[in-house]
């Protein structure tokens, strides 16, 4: 201990630099995301759970009230009879598979949606706006798929715009001087029938309750964690 001057009261020093250093004095540490989690509450947890569940009943209960949509599908065939018959390579089937590209891209034209809304009933950029003409790339198949309120308007659809293209394919060639036995033609391998509903089903009703359920009971227990005092 160094010595001290005279008037100096001599007091003790048992190591205060090293106890000032020591973790204690810096004061309690902060309380984090991280020791919020890793500290276990089964109170905070059964408040999250329930918490979880009302928000999956809630998601369940918002898809099942979302307004129905139903969607028909109609397939056609593109075919050239007397060519194919003719034909010593495959020429003709590698005609026919661009011509099939050719009135899939048509198919939103008003050439092909203004005659088929009448058909169906139903305003031309409605149905523009609610079809898909899909052509693939493997077969000679066209697919026409519509979406509406109702099951009757989504059959309507898909078949009206599916003839459209048959109609208009025709005349397009007599236009053009093509003989009827010469020309190419579509014709439906499969009508739209019946429609199938897409929204609201059990399914998207199941998905949403799980989603929003686990987000809510995971953030519902971290808040409760922070928020609850920190234990000693």
């Amino acid at each position: 201990m160094p010595p001290t001057r005279r008037g100096d009261v001599l007091t003790p020093d048992f190591g205060r630099d090293e106890w000032d250093k020591s973790p204690d004095a810096a004061g309690p540490k902060p309380w984090t995301m991280w020791d919020a989690i890793k500290t276990f509450s089964l109170r905070n947890l059964v408040f999250a759970l329930i918490l979880g569940v009302l928000a999956a009943a809630g998601g369940a209960a918002i898809a099942l009230s979302q307004a129905p949509v139903y969607s028909g599908k109609a397939q056609l065939i593109i075919d050239q009879p007397k060519a194919i018959a003719q034909a010593k390579d495959n020429g003709p089937i590698l005609k026919l598979a661009v011509l099939k590209v050719k009135y899939a891209d048509l198919a939103k034209s008003p050439a092909i949606t203004g005659p088929a809304a009448t058909e169906a009933g139903i305003s031309q950029d409605r149905l523009a706006n609610n079809i898909v003409v899909v052509a693939a790339p493997s077969d000679l198949l066209l697919s026409v798929t519509s979406e509406a309120s109702t099951r009757s308007t989504a059959q309507r659809m898909a078949n009206a715009v599916g003839t459209s293209i048959m109609n208009y394919a025709d005349q397009e060639q007599a236009r053009l001087g093509v003989a009827p036995s010469d020309r190419f033609n579509f014709s439906f391998v499969q009508q739209a029938t019946s429609a199938s509903k897409i929204q609201p089903t059990n399914k998207r009703a199941l998905q949403a309750a799980v989603g929003l359920g686990v987000i809510a009971t995971v953030l519902a227990y971290v808040i409760l964690q922070l928020l609850a005092p920190k234990p000693r």
